[in-house]
């Protein structure tokens, strides 16, 4: 093998290479994920936790009202993401905000438990 076929050969390897690695890269940036906000009443280690009187979800500028007993869906894309959770009163009142790390990996759809996420003691995610 002649050394300009081993610079051409080395060259189109590398090229390669770095083509698959931006693909995958894209692939994770621009993965879509289905964010289900559940605000239902939960058992969890035999502790029943209330859902939430009302409840507004903001993630990447979409809003998501979420009543008591109801569930609703976001779409985002990328892998992380900041997650704001305004909880109201009775009155309509803002009672509370709870802002909550979001860090995605390759599900296409994650369940989350508000009322467990405003309480903070442990992982808001659940599979059904």
């Amino acid at each position: 093998m002649s050394i300009q076929s081993r610079r051409r050969l080395l060259i189109r390897t590398s090229v390669l290479v770095l083509v698959l690695a931006a693909a995958v890269g894209l692939a994770f940036i621009g993965k879509r994920h289905m964010l289900v906000f559940d605000n239902q009443k939960i058992t969890r280690n035999e502790r029943v936790i209330p859902p939430l009187k009302a409840a507004r979800v903001t993630i990447d500028g979409h809003v998501l009202e979420v009543e008591e007993d109801d569930r609703g869906a976001l779409e985002v894309i990328g892998m992380n993401h900041d997650l704001l959770v305004e909880v109201f009163n009775e009155e309509g009142q803002l009672e509370r905000q709870v802002t909550f790390p979001l860090r995605l990996k390759l599900e296409k759809m994650l369940f989350i438990s508000l009322p467990i996420l405003v309480e903070g003691k442990e992982s808001p995610y659940f599979q059904r």
